[in-house]
């Protein structure tokens, strides 16, 4: 049967949650109830739970960078890097990999190659999942090249973007979509060019594959502060961003 409760629980659950007071196991017990607003029959879902609405998933989606050491269930983990593969692709090339680490001892190798992220953030190195995204242009060489397409030359310059690294950021966002959808935090951050070569050697990872930065994913460290005030006043809003019909129409 599934469970109903006031709309006012829910949002303190969340505001609980989001200050990091309301454990992670008490949210997964969320994933099993249906919260409506009195006399009404909107759902509103609590995060954790598969079906939040998405609308909730986008504004709570934000940089995680303090995690406990909590292991995370496979199938959350494979469903994580399953929502990469529903990413969009130009010509559907999937020019994309993904170099998942879950073992600890093939986490504590990655860690030396983003250093000044460990100095920062210690607390990182406790996320029980760093996902690599890696785009391909070969992958879309090849694929703009067949008859249907036409770019026989393979040339580069036909191209009004690298859609293989827009693409995979884009397989990326997913992943950190989905983490919050799970109740988890995750963070996106870079590699730096001095360590990417190091980095493909002590993985193996091929020449022609490169690393677009990396996603730790995990349960958020327990007390968690609240995000910066300065975060909120420093977003931009529509008026100043949206252009209507022309630019410099702005709102």
């Amino acid at each position: 049967m599934v469970a109903h409760r006031p709309l006012t629980e829910v949002r303190a659950a969340h505001e609980r949650f989001e200050a990091g007071g309301l454990p992670s196991e008490v949210v997964l017990l969320f994933r099993a109830h249906r919260w409506l607003e009195p006399g009404g029959s909107r759902r509103v879902f609590v995060a954790g739970s598969a079906a939040m609405e998405f609308s909730e998933v986008i504004r709570r989606r934000r940089m995680v960078r303090h995690y406990s050491d909590k292991p995370l269930e496979p199938e959350v983990v494979e469903r994580i890097l399953a929502s990469a593969l529903r990413a969009p692709s130009a010509g559907f090339s999937q020019g994309w990999a993904f170099l998942a680490l879950t073992d600890p001892a093939d986490r504590a190798r990655f860690w030396p190659f983003v250093p000044v992220r460990v100095e920062k953030t210690p607390t990182m190195q406790d996320a029980p999942l760093v996902v690599v995204p890696l785009a391909h242009k070969e992958a879309y060489l090849d694929r703009y090249a067949e008859p249907g397409k036409g770019w026989a030359d393979r040339s580069e310059a036909r191209w009004p973007a690298p859609y293989w690294y827009v693409d995979t950021g884009m397989a990326s966002l997913l992943m950190l979509l989905t983490a919050v959808d799970e109740g988890l935090g995750a963070c996106f951050f870079g590699i730096m060019p001095e360590h990417i070569q190091p980095f493909r050697e002590e993985f193996g990872i091929p020449d022609e594959y490169a690393p677009v930065g990396a996603l730790t994913v995990g349960y958020r460290a327990a007390g968690l502060p609240p995000q910066n005030p300065g975060v909120e006043a420093r977003r931009r809003n529509p008026e100043e961003v949206v252009h209507r019909g022309n630019w410099g129409v702005c709102g």
